[in-house]
């Protein structure tokens, strides 16, 4: 998955890249792209820095989700009969021989 999103961060890199050329020159295109290669390089390792502070400042305790509860009652203890034709029309099978 990393994989394929930094296949798609290069392509962006790379047309953004042609368009800054081809409207503004080719120094802001080349500082364009020196700044997004350094955003790709050290983007990460800050956002590591950022969560490891967090981290150890206040650690939240883990706790078990509840158990869903699912009640029910046999049908047996129904004592109405269900009828077994669908109300919608479109539901019956048609069969012809």
């Amino acid at each position: 998955m990393e994989q394929q999103l930094r296949r798609y961060f290069i392509g962006i890199l790379s047309f953004g890249f042609i368009v800054t050329w081809i409207a503004v020159g080719t120094l802001a295109a080349f500082l364009g792209l020196f700044a997004g290669v350094a955003a790709m390089a050290v983007g990460p390792v800050l956002l590591d820095a950022r969560r490891g502070q967090r981290g150890g400042k206040r650690r939240q305790a883990q706790r078990r989700p509840a158990p869903h509860v699912v009640t029910a009652r046999p049908l047996g203890d129904e004592e109405i009969e269900l009828p077994l034709v669908p109300d919608e029309p479109s539901l019956i099978i048609g069969v012809s021989n």
